[in-house]
């Protein structure tokens, strides 16, 4: 079955899935995650879960983050905390800028084909 399921915070799914986590993306951010998704023909299931700045639901995102084979963020977060939290995670790639943290890490995403490629090797592993 292939399948996307979005999840935000309060819930969780138990589903055996591959799984992505995206930290606070404004829209046009999250519209590259839609249609990188919407680019592969097939997909194993695949959980998405979306975290918008919300201090209540820091819990459940550094929960949830433990769970992901990929972390995307936004780097202009106005939560800087957290920014640089996820800059320091192997499996993070942010969209936007990252400022000075940039000389820190160049796991950038700039489109949807870099999106593409990256969701390709990192959580689908084709």
């Amino acid at each position: 079955m292939n399948k996307v399921f979005l999840v935000t915070a309060p819930d969780d799914v138990t589903y055996d899935a591959k799984k992505i986590i995206c930290v606070d993306l404004d829209e046009p951010q999250r519209e590259i995650v839609s249609q990188t998704l919407q680019r592969f023909d097939t997909v194993p299931t695949t959980v998405l879960y979306v975290w918008n700045n919300n201090e209540s639901q820091e819990e459940w995102l550094l929960d949830k983050k433990q769970k992901c084979d990929l972390i995307l963020f936004n780097a202009n977060s106005e939560n800087k905390a957290l920014v640089g939290y996820f800059a320091a995670h192997d499996n993070a790639y942010y969209i936007g800028e990252l400022g000075t943290l940039s000389y820190v890490t160049n796991r950038v995403i700039h489109d949807t084909d870099q999106c593409h490629q990256l969701i390709k090797e990192k959580v689908y592993k084709v």
